[in-house]
Formats: structure tokens, sequence, C-alpha cells
């Protein structure tokens, strides 16, 4: 038993779930300029935006970058668990 027991049902899941990535993107970002400025404000050095006067809008991008990316990742980790206790339900398994 290891640390991704289906890991072919993950893909799955994480390729079926694209259109929540969709409908949580628009209400995390305005439009995709906004979600273009969270990955640019991303990969900048913070002090780069602190020398520039943008270090709130850099941090205000990172911010919503990062709750899309963790929403997006605890919600198929939700799925894979659930399916993995289906799948174990009913395949017999002792840990259902």
């Amino acid at each position: 038993m290891g640390y991704v027991d289906h890991p072919i049902a993950l893909v799955v899941l994480a390729l079926a779930s694209w259109p929540f990535y969709r409908a949580l993107g628009t209400l995390i970002f305005r439009n995709a300029d906004d979600l273009h400025n969270s990955i640019y404000y991303w990969l900048m050095p913070d002090f780069i935006s602190l020398f520039r006067g943008e270090w709130w809008e850099d941090q205000f991008a990172s911010l919503k970058l990062l709750a899309f990316v963790s929403i997006s990742g605890l919600t198929v980790g939700a799925e894979y668990a659930a399916v993995t206790r289906i799948i174990a339900w009913v395949s017999g398994g002792a840990d259902a």
C-alpha cells in the first residue's frame, strides 16, 4: 500500500475536474489578464516588486494564485480519497 494506490484514478480525477478549475478561476480572477498577472508576480522576486512600488499588488496576486492552487489540490485530494474508499469497499477491502 503506497502513497498513491490508484495513480490512474488520480490522473482521471485531476483531468475530470477541469470544469471546476475553470469555475473557480472565474470566481478568484477577474479575467485571463488577472491570472497572468498573478503568475507574473508569483515568479517575480519580492524585492523587485518592493523597489517598483508594487509590493502590495504582488502579495495580493500571489495570495489569489495560492488560493486557487490550494483549493484545486484539496478538491482533487478529497475526490481521490472518496474514490479510493469506494474502490476498497467494492473490492471488499478491510479498510473501507
